[in-house]
């Protein structure tokens, strides 16, 4: 008899146990777990945080981590801080024009300072599967993504050019011509520029041609003209008007030629909206 209660004892205590793991495992998050430590491609979303990537596509998107060793629930926790964290550092170091980023400006500007903290809370888990836990070294990780576009008219709502660095605009002589381009493509290759929030176009007398604006399209990055001409006339552009810089100054500044400028003034001034691609020099 005291053989079979030492039986039955174990039994229950085995069905418990099961019991209250089953639901343990229930009440955490769904995710992906690999036994992996490099997670495979299409577990989770790409990453979207370089600059120009974040530009075209009109979001950010990390991957935060957990460091190692530990349980799958605090590891994915621990791993969507991190997202959040990696949210605010990556925005703050996006450059805004020159030498200076958007941390100068909520710096400088208190009102936009709350507005970047209340922006910050729209940051939302990627869709799909955004979490996903390493078995092997015991890691999370988490998918999180914001839209920028809101951010970027908040920006150039908010006064982003300091008074030293503004600039006349370009003002040609009555110029009758009509233009035969419809669209824009500045080519930077060979030079040292930056894309930015306030990329200008300028005049070789340093007076300003184009500059995005709250209600403008964001311009577009590419690698080369002969994708920026293949996208442009892709998306219906009748005629794209390349013009090669004359310098960059301050990374983010481009520099035409008077006759260049004076064209691209033209096309602007049949439609102010006019598609605007930057062709620069891509380093990783």
């Amino acid at each position: 008899m005291r053989f079979l209660a030492i039986c039955f004892l174990i039994i229950l205590f085995t069905s418990v146990s099961g019991f209250c793991a089953d639901n343990t495992d229930a009440a955490e998050p769904e995710m992906v777990i690999t036994e992996k430590k490099v997670l495979q491609k299409g577990e989770l979303p790409e990453e979207i945080s370089r600059f120009h990537e974040v530009l075209n596509t009109g979001k950010l998107r990390v991957i935060g981590e957990s460091r190692d060793g530990l349980p799958r629930y605090y590891a994915v926790s621990r791993a969507k801080l991190d997202a959040r964290r990696r949210i605010r550092t990556d925005l703050l170091d996006f450059p805004l024009m020159g030498f200076s980023g958007i941390q100068e400006l909520e710096s400088r500007n208190p009102e936009f300072a709350v507005l970047f903290t209340e922006y910050l809370e729209r940051a939302e888990p990627c869709e799909g599967t955004h979490m996903n836990f390493s078995q092997g070294d015991k890691k999370g990780y988490f998918c999180m993504e914001i839209p920028f576009e809101d951010l970027r008219k908040e920006i150039l709502d908010h006064e982003p050019v300091p008074d030293e660095q503004k600039v006349p605009p370009f003002n040609p002589e009555a110029d009758p011509i009509l233009s035969d381009y419809g669209c824009i493509i500045v080519d930077t290759g060979g030079y040292s520029f930056v894309p930015a929030i306030l990329n200008r176009v300028l005049s070789n007398t340093g007076e300003l041609v184009w500059m995005p604006g709250e209600d403008s399209t964001t311009p577009v990055y590419t690698f080369n003209v002969t994708d920026a001409v293949s996208s442009l006339i892709g998306a219906g552009c009748r005629k794209p008007f390349t013009a090669k810089v004359k310098e960059v100054q301050r990374y983010t500044d481009a520099v035409l030629t008077y006759t260049d400028a004076l064209e691209i003034s033209r096309i602007l001034a049949e439609n102010s909206d006019a598609p605007v691609y930057f062709v620069f020099n891509y380093r990783d």
